[in-house]
């Protein structure tokens, strides 16, 4: 029973290394599996985004255009040519402000996989030795 002690044995060299090899896949495991939760987040995002933007074009040149034609219908026998330039100008007016609007949300938007660079940025600090 002399070969049965129940002390701790001593690590070697080689269970070291698979230790450390086995640590450094479980830490890139985990940063694949952020960057992909990612992207799939930001592939939904645009899917909702691009829908939801078609939608409310459709809905929104409807009402212009049924709008547009009552007012031009109901100033008929007046000028129906200046209320044409009238609305005119002013879809002219709204197209500018929503282009601009638009170009901010573009600038916007958050970085792709942002939050897996930053944990990889992290993972490097903790590995760099100081």
């Amino acid at each position: 029973m002399a070969g049965s002690e129940a002390g701790p044995r001593p690590v070697g060299l080689v269970t070291s290394l698979r230790r450390m090899i086995s640590t450094l896949i479980e830490i890139l495991e985990t940063r694949v599996e952020l960057a992909a939760t990612e992207i799939e987040e930001q592939g939904l995002r645009v899917a909702q985004l691009i829908i939801l933007s078609l939608l409310v074009l459709f809905f929104f040149s409807l009402a212009v255009i049924f709008g547009t034609v009552a007012v031009v219908v109901a100033f008929w026998n007046r000028d129906p040519v200046m209320v044409l330039g009238g609305f005119a100008a002013l879809y002219l007016v709204l197209a500018i402000v929503l282009g601009v609007i638009w170009r901010v949300r573009v600038k916007a938007r958050p970085r792709l996989l942002c939050a897996t660079l930053a944990e990889l940025a992290r993972d490097r600090e903790e590995l760099t030795p100081r």
